[in-house]
């Protein structure tokens, strides 16, 4: 796998990820909204893919910290295969309305295959234990 991680981005995509050297490919970091249009290539009708094939459903784990939420949005298909789809960390104090609308961004947010079908997540679990008990038991309530 290092030496996979020496070569160019689109070597990189055609080795790990199986994609064929007659394909076009583009690496997107996480967060980007648009794409440039290059116009080469076809780049320009490229558009941010968040769900692979197979994903059946979407679920999102939460962690309750005292000074933050930690998330991860899990795509789930058939014969309990799974797919990372997003992680990340919301600061702020759990007690606080502030962290939970930003994490509401995360659960309502319609993730895309690369046919544009969505989906949204099907179920949120969050982590009540802890100090924030009481408060993490509020704000799912408002949900």
């Amino acid at each position: 796998m290092l030496e996979a991680l020496a070569q160019t981005p689109g070597e990189f995509a055609r080795r790990v990820c199986g994609v064929s050297e007659t394909d076009t490919v583009a690496v997107v970091p996480r967060g980007v909204k648009e794409i440039p249009d290059y116009g080469f290539y076809g780049l320009s009708s490229l558009r941010r893919v968040e769900l692979p094939e197979g994903v059946l459903v979407l679920t999102c784990g939460v962690d309750t910290q005292d000074d933050r939420l930690e998330y991860e949005v899990v795509g789930w298909g058939r014969y309990d295969e799974s797919w990372g789809i997003k992680k990340g960390v919301i600061m702020g104090d759990p007690n606080d309305g502030e962290p939970w609308l930003r994490l509401d961004d995360v659960i309502d947010h319609v993730y895309r295959f690369e046919n544009g079908r969505g989906l949204k997540i099907s179920i949120t679990c969050v982590d009540s234990g802890g100090h924030k008990t009481q408060s993490v038991y509020r704000h799912c309530h408002e949900r």
